[in-house]
């Protein structure tokens, strides 16, 4: 019923200009561009006038996703708050470097003059989604380095790749990468 009354409003100061226009000189395009455009002008200041509620605002999506959103927010801060399990096992050989948000562990030991790295990526610490490559390099001081690409599962650990690097050469120079294991 308002929406009614507010169109004729709009369209009874329109009308009287549609007439002046369609009797100028102008050219019929022009006069009704000249309607159109005014027509939108009234209609959207009798809207605004009236405070026309949008039937959006009274939607319960945006709510749910607010709720969802900060259910979310809540778990991760609470998982990251909790304290981890920094225990590490009696003559475990290895040493630990795991950087606050960052999800790469780096595993060092030096063995019989060669240093072992061990790059494991916790993104898929639940198994969840499908296996990444994980890297371990072996290192004599500053000769070339031997870089396996491994995926590890609870009872093995496949490698899926092999490269010889040079530790001085640049990003541009690829090494070798070996044979295809897959």
């Amino acid at each position: 019923m308002a929406f009614a009354s507010m169109l004729r409003r709009a369209s009874s100061s329109v009308l009287p200009r549609a007439i002046r226009a369609a009797a100028s000189p102008r050219t019929f395009r022009t006069a009704v561009s000249t309607v159109l455009s005014t027509e939108k002008q009234s209609l959207g200041r009798e809207i605004a006038h009236r405070g026309f509620t949008s039937p959006l605002r009274f939607s319960t999506a945006a709510v749910a996703n607010k709720d969802n959103l900060v259910r979310v927010l809540e778990a991760e801060i609470e998982c990251a708050e909790e304290p981890c399990d920094s225990e590490v096992p009696a003559g475990f050989p290895f040493e630990i470097e795991d950087i606050d948000g960052e999800r790469t562990i780096t595993l060092t030991r030096k063995f019989e003059g060669e240093t072992i790295k061990v790059e494991v990526d916790m993104l898929n610490v639940d198994g969840d989604e499908e296996e990444e490559e994980d890297i371990v390099t072996i290192s004599k001081g500053s000769r070339q380095e031997l870089e396996f690409g491994i995926t590890a599962f609870p009872d093995e650990i496949s490698v899926d790749s092999l490269s010889i690097k040079n530790p001085s050469s640049t990003e541009e120079q690829l090494p070798y990468e070996g044979p295809d294991f897959g």
